[in-house]
């Protein structure tokens, strides 16, 4: 007898010697595995099953788990998130053969050093030929990526915190022709060496976040174009790109010259350049910028100068947060005022220390 026939949802919590589910609950589409409820936003994907399974994250037998819900599973998959596993070490072979899956989140399992199995040198060929978005967090021990885990079929990539993670071959990130988001923080040098030698360097790209590299670097490392190609701007990576998202570091006291050819920007997000004291003047040539984000950069004093500030037509908003000098020259009266009062007031972020005041400043003051 099968039973609860109509069940959309479930969700498993506090059992720690759990090994095995009927499996004739397996139409499941969507399977996360977590420690804390809240690690995960549930959702309902189509009209499958929705099974969020909370464990003991000291159980002996998770693990085993995991390796019953991927083989019961294998058909129908679609999206799996593991999270907060402390004990985990590995992720089984299974993994890889979800011709179904398309959304993979591993996050914060400090012990977590391969997916694929443990370590003997073995190669797996990969089945994942639906994956679209692939998230990897917070893996201090996780050495490296199974051979075709990186499929051309991606959209989204999320690389961070994995300071020991080798990198992919060129040929695996140059295949990634459907790449939409990629964001590429805090990784080892290895990374760091493959960024800046153009790997990463899609024309597909859309939205973009990358930095935290090492602090010892006293620039933040960027693609570079053979000269050869300088004259034809189609050539400079990420020609298309519309949002970008640069967390720095203390040393940081500048922008990548590289970003002047980014015309196509409309979002642009500065975080932690902790020695940036101005804005560069060709920051102009983002005509299409509709948001700027300052963020935590605590010697930041000075906009581009007004001629070039105002030819930035569309945009719309200004967020300053976290850098004090800024905020204050950028103040009613102020020495940075006369730049930004163009700017429709209702849409104008200012930062005051302890948070963020929103709406009419016509009769604020700036503490």
């Amino acid at each position: 007898m099968e039973f609860f026939p109509l069940l959309e949802e479930l969700h498993i919590e506090k059992c720690p010697k759990l090994v095995t589910i009927p499996g004739h609950l397996f139409c499941i589409q969507n399977i996360e595995i977590r420690k804390k409820r809240y690690s995960f936003s549930s959702k309902k994907i189509g009209n499958g099953l929705t099974s969020t399974i909370v464990v003991d994250s000291h159980s002996t037998n998770v693990s085993t788990l995991i390796l019953h819900l991927l083989e019961a599973s294998s058909k129908s998959l679609r999206s799996l998130g593991i999270a907060d596993l402390k004990e985990l070490c590995y992720l089984p072979k299974q993994l890889l053969n979800l011709a179904s899956l398309e959304h993979l989140t591993v996050s914060g399992c400090p012990k977590l050093m391969y997916i694929g199995e443990e370590e003997t040198g073995a190669e797996f060929n990969s089945c994942l030929t639906s994956l679209q978005v692939l998230s990897i967090d917070k893996f201090s021990q996780l050495r490296c990526l199974p051979k075709g885990l990186l499929q051309p079929t991606l959209v989204r990539l999320q690389i961070t915190g994995c300071s020991n993670l080798t990198e992919a071959g060129p040929n695996e990130l140059r295949n990634l022709t459907s790449l939409r988001d990629l964001e590429l923080k805090r990784c080892n040098s290895q990374w760091e060496r493959c960024w800046e030698e153009g790997q990463f360097c899609l024309n597909s790209l859309q939205t973009l976040v990358v930095g935290y590299f090492s602090e010892e670097l006293d620039y933040l490392p960027w693609p570079e174009v053979e000269m050869a190609k300088a004259q034809n701007l189609q050539h400079y990576p990420f020609m298309f790109l519309e949002s970008l998202t640069l967390w720095g570091w203390r040393k940081l006291k500048c922008l990548p010259d590289q970003l002047r050819h980014l015309n196509s920007l409309r979002k642009l997000e500065i975080w932690n350049f902790g020695g940036l004291e101005a804005l560069p003047e060709w920051l102009s040539n983002f005509s299409y910028l509709e948001s700027l984000i300052l963020n935590r950069c605590s010697n930041l004093t000075r906009l581009p100068s007004l001629e070039n500030f105002q030819l930035l037509k569309n945009l719309q908003s200004l967020d300053i947060f976290e850098c004090p000098l800024l905020a204050k020259r950028c103040k009613e009266g102020g020495e940075e005022w006369h730049k930004i009062a163009h700017i429709t007031i209702h849409h104008r972020i200012a930062h005051i220390p302890t948070r963020l005041i929103r709406g009419n400043f016509s009769n604020f003051s700036f503490l």
